[in-house]
């Protein structure tokens, strides 16, 4: 039975044939209004229009005259949504960046960082809307709670592009332009009556001091992360060795979160006895407190939707329709937020639903297993569903995501079971969590394990390459739809990976070639991450103490987990042990030994640190040149210099980057690059940050903005 067959068959609405009932109304106007939301916020209105008059013309030509109706008017409607919300909203609320205002709020959220820093989320009006807005209190303003409201004389600052964290993208798929660092608190009312946002926050926290008191910090970080997505408490690298080994959805409250709550909860209504009209009534209000429970996201409305649907279907009577219920439940999503259409986790959810209710039913039946007979074959349906999604939006995905599951699911459901039970009683089965804490080390040690595989994930950090997986996720889309065989579908599924392990190689293989300069940092910081010849060396120039977080962020998403030699400071060497902990070090430098003692080591090497300030290093075809604080990476017949903003020597070579203020002098060169420099102070000069410089053998060169690459890790990092 072929995919498109299976779907109709189990759907709810049914219509004769050649008549002209639509049998896939909602789906062909959901799935239409997705795409022009979506074609809309990416700026591709033009081909979504040429998209749209060939598939209009095949209708046409088909006689499908309702669908065709019904899609254009979807697309229409998709494309004026953004643009409406775009006008009305987003620009209004970016132009706003640097006003002061005075505004008043409610507390909505509270958040304490280790640092002792507070952050709020402030509930407010804006322009005419009514927008969420973060607060990053001074230690002098008093300690407030959740539902008091506060009156703020503030600055409004935009969000801006963070490459540690990639804030901006993050919280405009929540719908947040706007921040406020500083603010003048003019008066406040404390909420003194009863809230329930507060008591559920309150009570959250109660629970998150239990599991942290009987856990080690690291084991209950991980629980807490899988109970309320609260991910605070995890290390970047902890972080992206879950998301290598596949289970990282683990940590994202979604709809496996969701569907155990309701398990637990629907066999205790069954215990006592009641109706499943009863039992219906009553899941409403305890779905409702589960959101306010854990970090309310897109994956967790879009599993309630669904499941209410599911369960509402079968208290009427009716079969539900998989394929239906997840068209409804995206346009429920996104009808009255339509920024959700930019969030990662809103098409990694959806992908993961795809696959498990629409994508493993058909696996199921090419390989003729009998349905929910096989939870490989769902696991490997998800992954193969989720695999684009990663790739096009993240730049990576994992490769051995069956596999991670199913060695370390049982764990993590395990203790996500116990940290449930702890919640649901209030504490008083706290004597199960040491056998929590237990159940987390494992899969914690099970996953930086799988993540140290040579081949745990692809990362695609080229276009090319992106493109590439577009092309094949279309292709494999659209052959059941061609009734296409099931030997054959297998086969181009084979073909595909074989030629994207192919076009892999290759891209590696010709990147190997040139001399790659990343020029990592914020305002005039400046950190260098320089590969040529299957070498890597990163170097430190400003010694700032976030330096290190950039660093490990650029190895991450270019799947570098070694570096032949480090470069530093003694003032932040200690930062790069901590960041760097994943990552395997040949050789430490440090440029100055202050702050640092002669017996400790630095990512367990012992560095060097050379009085002159002068040193060459081979690194294969690599040479890097230490002079008078001015660095030169050669490769072949070209050369990257980097040197002192204040440096009037003029330099030639194929990029010149100057650091550490406005440029003094221009130098001949085709790049020139001023990071945290002023702008139009010099000509040619580019004040970029975050870049990555490729120089061909040929000298040819090109400049790549790291803003618009991304790591899934990343994304769900929040600063």
């Amino acid at each position: 039975m072929k995919l498109n067959e299976a779907v109709r068959n189990s759907a709810a609405p049914t219509g004769k044939a050649g008549g002209k009932t639509c049998l896939f109304g909602v789906e062909c106007m959901t799935l239409s209004w997705t795409a022009g939301l979506l074609s809309a916020y990416l700026h591709l209105v033009s081909a979504a229009a040429v998209i749209t008059v060939l598939l209009c013309i095949t209708l046409l030509i088909f006689r499908k005259r309702t669908e065709l109706l019904l899609i254009l008017t979807g697309c229409v409607c998709g494309i004026s949504a953004w643009k409406l919300y775009d006008a009305r909203i987003r620009q209004p609320l970016c132009a706003m960046d640097g006003q002061t205002v005075v505004c008043t709020g409610e507390i909505t959220e509270k958040q304490i960082y280790r640092s002792d820093r507070i952050r709020y989320r402030l509930q407010t009006r804006l322009n005419g809307h009514s927008v969420s807005v973060d607060w990053y209190a001074d230690s002098g303003v008093p300690e407030l709670k959740t539902g008091d409201t506060v009156t703020l004389s503030a600055v409004l600052t935009r969000i801006a592009p963070d490459y540690r964290f990639h804030t901006e993208q993050y919280q405009a798929g929540q719908g947040r332009y706007l921040r406020i660092y500083s603010a003048e608190l003019l008066r406040f009312q404390e909420d003194t009556g009863f809230s329930l946002r507060r008591a559920v926050q309150n009570y959250r926290d109660s629970v998150t001091r239990k599991i942290q008191t009987a856990m080690a910090d690291e084991d209950a970080a991980l629980l807490c992360a899988m109970l309320f997505g609260d991910k605070t408490g995890m290390d970047q690298a902890e972080r992206q060795s879950l998301y290598r080994s596949g289970i990282g959805h683990i940590t994202a409250v979604s709809g496996l979160h969701l569907m155990f709550f309701c398990t637990a909860l629907t066999w205790l209504f069954r215990r006592m006895h009641l109706s499943k009209r009863m039992q219906f009534l009553l899941l409403l209000p305890a779905i409702a407190l589960f959101v306010l429970l854990v970090d309310s996201s897109v994956s967790v409305y879009r599993a309630a939707c669904m499941l209410l649907m599911t369960r509402a279907a079968a208290l009427f009577g009716r079969r539900g329709d998989p394929l239906r219920a997840l068209c409804i439940t995206m346009f429920a999503c996104t009808v009255f937020t339509p920024y959700v259409i930019g969030s990662v986790s809103f098409w990694l959810s959806f992908s993961g639903v795809f696959g498990v209710s629409i994508a493993a039913p058909y696996f199921s039946e090419l390989a003729g297993i009998p349905k929910g007979s096989s939870s490989l074959t769902e696991l490997a349906a998800v992954s193969l569903s989720v695999f684009p999604a990663s790739v096009l939006l993240c730049g990576e995905s994992s490769l051995i995501a069956p596999l991670g599951n199913l060695l370390i699911l049982p764990f993590t459901v395990t203790a996500l079971y116990i940290g449930f039970s702890v919640l649901l009683t209030g504490g008083l089965t706290a004597g199960l969590l040491p056998a929590a804490g237990l159940l987390c080390r494992i899969s914690r040690v099970l996953a930086e394990s799988l993540a140290r595989l040579p081949f745990s994930h692809l990362n695609a950090s080229s276009p090319f390459l992106r493109a590439a997986v577009l092309l094949l996720a279309g292709i494999l889309l659209l052959l059941p739809g061609f009734r296409a065989k099931g030997r054959h579908f297998i086969a181009a599924l084979l073909f595909g990976i074989v030629l994207l392990g192919a076009m892999t190689a290759a891209e590696q293989f010709r990147t190997s070639e040139n001399l790659r300069v990343a020029v990592l940092g914020r305002k005039q910081e400046s950190v260098l991450v320089i590969s040529g010849s299957g070498k890597t060396a990163a170097a430190d120039l400003s010694g700032a103490v976030k330096n290190p977080q950039y660093v490990r962020t650029y190895l991450a998403e270019y799947g570098i987990d070694r570096l032949d030699v480090l470069i530093c400071s003694g003032k932040n060497a200690a930062a790069y042990q901590k960041e760097l902990a994943s990552v395997e070090i040949s050789e430490v430098i440090l440029r100055e030994s202050v702050m640092w003692r002669e017996d400790e080591t630095v990512c367990g090497i012992e560095p060097k640190s050379p009085q002159d300030r002068a040193f060459t290093l081979r690194l294969g075809e690599l040479r890097l040149i230490c002079e008078n604080g001015v660095l030169t990476a050669e490769q072949g017949n070209v050369s990257v210099t980097t040197c002192p903003a204040a440096d009037e020597t003029v330099y030639s070579a194929n990029a010149v980057i100057r650091y550490g203020g406005t440029a003094a002098v221009s130098d001949d060169a085709k790049i020139l690059l001023n990071p945290g420099g002023e702008a139009d102070v010099l000509p040619k000069v580019c004040t970029d940050r975050n870049v990555l410089l490729r120089i061909a053998p040929d000298g040819s060169t090109d400049m790549l903005l790291l803003e618009k690459q991304r790591s899934i890790a990343g994304l769900f990092a929040e600063d």
